[in-house]
């Protein structure tokens, strides 16, 4: 898997994996080099009827997830490593459907 190239520094990126591909996606706040973009949600239950790309700082965990489409369905992927599979927990961890 080769990481986004350095013309992205600067950028948030996570690996997600959907369970036939893997893929890193930018989650970054601004979704392209801007100071502004993404919805920002804080609160203890995820935001409903957000556009992907949202961003949801769970209160109750303390973790922040992204509104990520896979193309078939939306599901908030945290923005830290969970769980402590063979990937670091890299792909796991979801918090659900939206």
């Amino acid at each position: 898997m080769i990481f986004p190239t350095t013309r992205n520094l600067g950028r948030l990126f996570i690996l997600y994996s959907d369970g036939s591909s893997t893929q890193w996606v930018d989650a970054s706040p601004d979704g392209g080099g801007g100071a502004g973009g993404k919805e920002v949600y804080s609160g203890p239950v995820p935001p409903v009827g957000v556009a992907a790309d949202t961003i949801w700082f769970n209160s109750s965990d303390g973790i922040g997830y992204l509104l990520f489409d896979d193309g078939d369905s939306q599901q908030w992927v945290p923005l830290v490593p969970q769980g402590g599979g063979q990937n670091g927990g890299q792909d796991e961890g979801f918090y659900g459907g939206a």
